[in-house]
């Protein structure tokens, strides 16, 4: 199987993990967790402010926590996917995940931008 296979197969399984939980601190929880599918090991690390961003991105009046799910893949399975395929983050890392005013950051660098 190539990168690319496993790449997907990896981005499915977070999917999953999203979908599979109730509540949106549940998905949210469930997210971060970790990602262990098809020979990775990475693991996702949000702190309250990266949780908090993502919470108030994912949240629409009309909507509820319906636009959660695309907020997550925007933010963070995209952005990882590309460090993941740059080699910037490897089998086996952690991947520190918070926020400021410019968005999200992945190990102290911004990778999503605040809208």
């Amino acid at each position: 199987m190539q990168l690319d296979d496993h790449l997907k197969n990896l981005l499915r399984e977070l999917g999953h993990a999203i979908n599979d939980t109730v509540s949106e601190s549940d998905r949210i929880t469930g997210a971060i967790a970790g990602v262990r599918a098809h020979g990775y090991d990475i693991v996702l690390k949000l702190d309250a402010k990266a949780r908090e961003w993502l919470a108030d991105k994912g949240y629409d009046p009309a909507y509820g926590a319906r636009p959660l799910k695309r907020v997550i893949q925007k933010a963070v399975q995209d952005p990882l996917s590309e460090l993941i395929l740059s080699g910037k983050v490897k089998d086996g890392e952690t991947v520190a995940i918070s926020a400021g005013k410019a968005g999200l950051t992945f190990n102290d660098t911004a990778v999503a931008q605040a809208a």
